[in-house]
């Protein structure tokens, strides 16, 4: 779902740049961003399961019409991106106010992609306009968010 278009309030920080992969590269030293005031189109990825004990993956491809500026998935306490929480942080800042988010308890702190953790196979890459991302979801839910340049809402 589309979440956000227009420039940005502040600086919007990222996880992951063109090329990188989450599972091969894992978190950059310092997180990119992208600066206040640049005109962004930011779209919602989201995966649940379904009643109280379920198991899902999934793996899809996503082209856009714009080359992506980045994406967030980091929103938990597992895995190579533990504790970065860059989805959460988003949240105030270009988050839909229809939406009601996860707060950072329980299952709901496992928001993110749980990169290299156990068995869990949640990986992203982007490069141009495509993303390719897989989630594995055990009773609880994984979300990330694609940043791509809007030129009809500010430079």
């Amino acid at each position: 779902m589309k979440e956000f278009q227009g420039p940005l309030p502040n600086d919007l920080y990222y996880d992951l740049a063109e090329g990188q992969n989450a599972k091969v590269d894992g978190p950059a030293a310092t997180n990119p961003y992208i600066p206040a005031g640049t005109g962004v189109c930011i779209y919602y990825v989201h995966l649940d399961g379904v009643g109280s004990v379920s198991t899902i993956q999934k793996t899809a491809q996503i082209t856009f019409g714009d080359e992506i500026l980045g994406l967030i998935i980091s929103g938990g306490n597992v895995g190579s991106f533990a504790n970065k929480n860059l989805m959460f942080a988003a949240d105030n800042e270009i988050g839909n106010p229809g939406t009601l988010y996860p707060t950072m308890t329980g299952n709901d702190l496992l928001r993110g992609l749980d990169v290299n953790y156990g068995v869990n196979t949640d990986n992203a890459e982007f490069n141009d306009a495509t993303v390719d991302f897989t989630m594995y979801v055990v009773n609880a839910h994984d979300s990330f968010r694609i940043i791509l340049p809007c030129t009809c809402c500010g430079t």
